[in-house]
């Protein structure tokens, strides 16, 4: 799990270097993956802070079912 950090810092770096990019196509896909992560994020903030859930929502956010 260690290479897990190593591996945010490379998608940071290279997310970076897409919205400085003053090619369109780079910069869009930039804007792209940090939306993404942002919607990821607060698609499971409720788990992260360990708020109640109703069951489905729980069983929305776990993809897997290795997961639970």
């Amino acid at each position: 799990m260690t290479a897990v950090v190593f591996v945010f810092l490379a998608i940071a770096w290279f997310v970076d270097q897409y919205l400085r990019s003053y090619y369109y196509p780079l910069h869009l896909i930039g804007v792209t993956i940090y939306c993404m992560i942002l919607t990821a994020f607060v698609f499971w903030l409720l788990i992260y802070l360990g708020l109640p859930l109703p069951s489905a929502d729980y069983k929305l956010r776990m993809l897997f079912n290795s997961w639970i």
